[in-house]
């Protein structure tokens, strides 16, 4: 639903395209603002110096006059162009509405068309491009018959736009003051990965010692027609249970290692984003 703000300005802009041929035989959808309730509603809100509508540089007012006077053609598609960006800003597709505004304006120049620009961009939550709109409008088209009421429509966006940017100045402000997490030491990892260390360095020597056993059990008892006793025998596999007991822990802690590792950086990066 149309907000009532958006009435008057879009009236204009259809009474300065009501000339053309399909256009004027219609009758306006928004009626002509009330000049005394554009008055109450200008009166509560202090206008607008006219230096503030005025370009800032030479350049600038060169870049914001209107096209030169256009062909029968151009004008015509203008039009058309304006009708299609009317109906789509009605049914509330109005970044649609906005180009087809933009290019109308492009093609006929008609100054009250920058008011269905500055309202689309306002519908749009973008209050700088509605602010240059209406400021262009005034330029090109000095003595408006709603002027006090576009005037107090751009101090609210002027002080629209000043909220906003005190707001995001605010966020950057905060984020730059906010203290950085110093990096936690990934503490629980490296004291997994120590004990890894240790348990592969345990099953190394209890390795080392089941393969010289072995050897010499082979190169003794082995070879004798009664073998080897049974308590030479259950102390090699002892030694090799124990070797094998010792690298299961030393591969275990490595993949605790690595899975820690990760944990623990996902824990520090949580904490420096807060």
């Amino acid at each position: 639903m149309l907000s009532a703000r958006h009435l008057p300005s879009l009236a204009l802009a259809l009474a300065s395209l009501g000339g053309a041929a399909g256009v004027g035989a219609q009758a306006p959808i928004l009626p002509s603002s009330d000049p005394q309730r554009v008055a109450a509603r200008a009166a509560a809100i202090e206008p607008l110096a006219p230096s503030d509508a005025e370009p800032s540089t030479p350049e600038a007012g060169a870049s914001i006059r209107a096209p030169s006077a256009p062909s029968a053609a151009a004008d015509e598609e203008g039009r058309r162009l304006f009708v299609e960006g009317r109906r789509a800003y009605y049914d509330g597709r109005f970044r649609g509405a906005l180009i087809l505004f933009e290019r109308s304006f492009e093609l006929s120049g008609r100054a009250a068309i920058l008011l269905a620009i500055g309202n689309a961009h306002d519908r749009l939550q973008e209050p700088e491009a509605a602010l240059e709109a209406l400021r262009r409008y005034l330029i090109l088209e000095p003595e408006p018959e709603d002027r006090g009421y576009i005037e107090a429509r751009l101090l609210f966006l002027e002080q629209e736009v000043i909220r906003r940017r005190a707001a995001r100045a605010a966020i950057e402000d905060a984020r730059e003051r906010a203290p950085i997490a110093p990096p936690r030491a990934r503490t629980f990892t490296w004291l997994t990965l120590g004990a890894g260390a240790l348990f592969g360095l345990g099953a190394a020597l209890s390795w080392s010692r089941a393969s010289s056993r072995y050897d010499a059990l082979l190169g003794t008892c082995a070879t004798t027609p009664s073998g080897c006793a049974s308590e030479d025998v259950q102390s090699l596999e002892g030694q090799v249970l124990l070797t094998n007991l010792a690298l299961g822990l030393a591969l275990s802690s490595a993949v605790a290692a690595a899975i820690l590792f990760f944990v623990e950086g996902g824990a520090q990066g949580e904490e420096g984003s807060r």
